[in-house]
């Protein structure tokens, strides 16, 4: 996982493990979201962490449903061809994915449902899936100072330094 997987990125400035998601699939999201929050914490991000953590629960969800076992995730900080910064969100699995024709509403797979990916499409900059040797892989970017709000825009229940030291995410 050394290689970027969009073709505006440049470079990866920070990475984080390759986490292997284990157990029963609701536990496995929880523990998939609080690695995420405390890389993204770590990294000085905290802005990003409720995106993230949405994204990263949508396409372990989906992995985990419909891909094939083992199902791991991580995080990359890259560095973009315009100069900016942006936060890749990678999920792996042993499947042999799906096909995406012309973007989210169009993903097809035996008994996926496009709400989750309609979520990324909303909360990220870019998003992809593209299969490798080791299996098939979806990703999902945010650019940092650029990101999305989940939801509508409304008030949020707390802000992204209290994303950081709650336990709820």
């Amino acid at each position: 996982m050394n290689r970027p997987l969009a073709p505006d990125h440049r470079q990866v400035v920070r990475s984080a493990p390759l986490w292997r998601v284990s157990a029963g699939p609701s536990l496995s999201v929880v523990q998939a979201g609080r690695q995420v929050r405390e890389m993204l914490c770590g990294w000085g991000m905290a802005d990003l962490v409720e995106a993230a953590v949405r994204i990263d629960a949508e396409l372990v969800t989906n992995a985990l449903r419909h891909g094939t076992r083992p199902v791991w995730h991580t995080l990359r900080q890259v560095l973009l061809a315009d100069g900016g910064l942006s936060v890749h969100i990678v999920v792996g699995d042993r499947g042999e994915g799906w096909e995406l024709r012309s973007g989210p509403a169009t993903a097809t797979a035996k008994g996926t449902t496009v709400r989750g990916l309609d979520i990324v499409a909303m909360l990220a900059v870019a998003w992809g899936a593209t299969r490798s040797y080791a299996g098939h892989l979806v990703w999902a970017d945010l650019r940092v100072g650029q990101q999305r709000s989940p939801g509508s825009g409304g008030p949020r229940s707390s802000t992204p330094a209290e994303w950081c030291f709650s336990s709820s995410i």
